[in-house]
């Protein structure tokens, strides 16, 4: 029990560490494309369209994430489950060593059986969620890839050095 608490802190603070160190390397590329070109009477309302358009994108996106992530783990999972052939003689195979594992723990055979079925059941499902995590993480690298041949082809923003635009005072 401690060990897995342990693996799971150890995961979290690599996912936490990694998003310190990306975050900075995509954040400040765009901040740079999009304020190259102002003049710093123009900085306030550009940082809150920023800060407003990131937020929205953040939180527009995880939901995306989310969608196709949940999406795609109930098509695993149907897909698993239309493989598993009740009768079968490898899944008949698979619930007796199941259930002679538990039978230990267990109160009679009925009990046993069940408790078997429901660890098949949740070594689908388990199964389902990392496959249905693989196909979201492939596409997202599509999309980054997608993003990055974009990018690349973009014609420069401007001089990088804004030029001093006339504005009128106010009265």
């Amino acid at each position: 029990m401690v060990q897995a608490g342990r693996g799971k802190l150890r995961k979290l603070l690599s996912a936490a560490i990694l998003q310190g160190f990306g975050l900075p390397l995509i954040l400040l590329p765009l901040l740079f494309l999009f304020v190259s070109d102002l003049v710093p009477q123009e900085g306030l309302q550009a940082a809150l369209l920023f800060n407003v358009l990131r937020s929205l994108g953040g939180t527009a996106g995880l939901s995306a994430i989310e969608t196709l992530d949940r999406f795609r783990e109930q098509i695993r999972s149907n897909v698993l489950v239309e493989h598993i052939v009740i009768g079968a003689q490898t899944t008949v195979q698979h619930l007796d060593l199941l259930t002679s594992i538990v039978s230990g723990r267990s109160i009679g055979d009925a009990q046993a059986t069940a408790r078997a079925t429901t660890l098949l059941s949740e070594a689908v499902q388990n199964q389902a969620q990392i496959l249905g995590h693989a196909d979201t993480l492939a596409a997202l690298g599509a999309t980054m890839l997608i993003a990055a041949l974009f990018a690349f082809s973009m014609a420069p923003a401007g001089s990088g050095h804004p030029v001093e635009r006339q504005s009128i005072p106010n009265k």
